[in-house]
């Protein structure tokens, strides 16, 4: 069994990635760094990673993952 700091390690990594690939491909908003964070804080505590962003011409884009224990 891994400890309670092993499993936050995981899931701020791939918060990490996740942000990273993000940034990488898309243009996003200033909200979208803003509220990335509190989705991250949300995560640490539920273990899932649930973010949606708002793209051009409406069209949202969800992300959505789950560290599993």
């Amino acid at each position: 069994m891994r400890s309670e700091g092993r499993y936050r390690a995981e899931i701020l990594d791939r918060c990490w990635s996740i942000y990273l690939s993000l940034t990488r491909a898309f243009v996003l908003s200033e909200n979208f760094h803003v509220e990335f964070p509190v989705g991250v804080e949300t995560a640490l505590i539920t273990g899932a990673l649930n973010v949606t962003i708002l793209m051009t011409g409406n069209r949202t884009l969800s992300v959505r993952g789950r560290v599993c224990v």
